[in-house]
């Protein structure tokens, strides 16, 4: 399973970029074709660049890793609290 997300991630990563590139090649291509200013060009790119859709899927975390952070935290919280009752037991 690590094995197989280990592998997983460079590919997720390189297909999204590469399918970032193909739409910014066909939103230059169309900008070009409609006749559009340096400026308007830039601005449509940008725009299309910073979507909140995309960059919201591209950060949230997995159900698991969610699970698994709070786990995490009980754990410290645990720990910390059995460090504690052996230091006043010494």
């Amino acid at each position: 399973m690590k094995k197989t997300l280990i592998d997983m991630v460079p590919k997720a990563v390189m297909l999204n970029l590469v399918q970032s590139v193909f739409r910014n090649i066909l939103l230059i291509s169309w900008l070009i074709s409609t006749r559009f200013t340096k400026d308007e060009m830039q601005r449509e790119l940008l725009e299309n660049m910073y979507r909140t859709d995309t960059l919201d899927d591209l950060l949230k975390e997995s159900d698991y890793t969610v699970r698994r952070r709070k786990e995490c935290q009980q754990m410290v919280e645990s720990l910390s609290r059995a460090s504690e009752i052996v230091s006043q037991v010494q």
